[in-house]
Parts: C-alpha cells; structure tokens; sequence
C-alpha cells in the first residue's frame, strides 16, 4: 500500500481487519525494543487463548449442528436417518438441516476472525508496533490483518515489481 487509495481497493473483509487492528493497537509511536520475559509471556498467553478459543468455538458449532440433526429427526418425525442418496423424501429434512449448519459454521467462522484479529492485535501492541503513522500503517496492518485472516495477497505489483509476472497458473492455483 502506497497511499490511501490503496486503502480503497481493499474487499470488504480486509477493510474490516484493517479497522479492527487499527483500534485494538493503541499506541501513539512505535516502542520497538528487544523483547522482555514478559512480552514474551503476554505474546504466548495470547496465542494458547486464540488456539483454544478458536477450538471450542468449533466443538461448540459441532455440538450445535449435531444437536440440529437430532432435534429435526424428531421433530421432523423421519423416522430412519436421512438419506441424500433420496433426497425428495426428506427434503425438509435437508433444507433446515443445511440452513441450521450453513448458520452456524458461519457464526463460527466469525468469531474464530475476530478472536484471531483481536489476539493479533494484542501481538501486535505486546511487541511494541504502532499504528499511527503514514504509508507504513497501511502496509504493516493490512499484512498482519492478511495473516490474522488467512487471506492471501492480492497480485498487484508493489514498487513496481509483479512477483508472480514468470509464475503460471496452474502453480498459482496449487
């Protein structure tokens, strides 16, 4: 990112990062120094709550859509387990139960964003880095908001320089 515009071209959920890690960083100037025991002991509490946060949330949605299926089996009166290989029989069966489970992933798949957004914002503060200068704001939280994500860099050249101008798709896609 070199200038603001850049910042516009951003998709909705990068913006939305970039939002986020902007007022979870709160520090006027970077306090860049080596690390002390301590920001190393803040930096892995943060990282063991983010994995284990992360990994209720998913035995959570797990349980939830289990339970879905149990309660549309009874409520739904099917009788047997549903079968895709007959859907028309139990299609409303399969039209709640895929509506409960596309919810539920979906709610879980937003809190492991921001519960990973906020631990890389703590991260980001523990370690000292400001985000309240110029260019280079722009640069360093779009990439940690990426990495938070897991959303690749778009391909655009940077300075000039296309990284993937000799790669061809086929690797690309890989």
């Amino acid at each position: 990112m070199d200038t603001e515009a850049d910042v516009e071209q951003l998709n909705v959920v990068e913006r939305t990062g970039l939002a986020f890690l902007r007022r979870g960083c709160r520090r006027d100037a970077s306090e860049i120094r080596a690390w002390r025991d301590e920001d190393r002991a803040r930096i892995r509490r943060l990282q063991w709550w983010a994995v284990g946060l992360c990994a209720l949330a998913g035995a959570v949605s797990a349980a939830l859509i289990g339970a879905a299926d149990l309660w549309l089996r009874d409520v739904l009166g099917t009788g047997s387990d549903p079968s895709l290989l007959s859907p028309g029989d139990d299609l409303a069966y399969w039209a709640c139960y895929g509506g409960i489970a596309l919810l539920l992933s979906l709610l879980e798949i937003l809190a492991m964003y921001w519960l990973l957004l906020r631990s890389v914002a703590g991260i980001a503060d523990a370690a000292g880095l400001s985000f309240s200068r110029g260019d280079a704001e722009d640069v360093l939280t779009t990439g940690l908001s990426r990495a938070a994500l897991d959303i690749p860099n778009p391909r655009r050249s940077l300075h000039g320089i296309d990284p993937y101008v000799r790669t061809s798709r086929l690797k690309m896609l890989a």
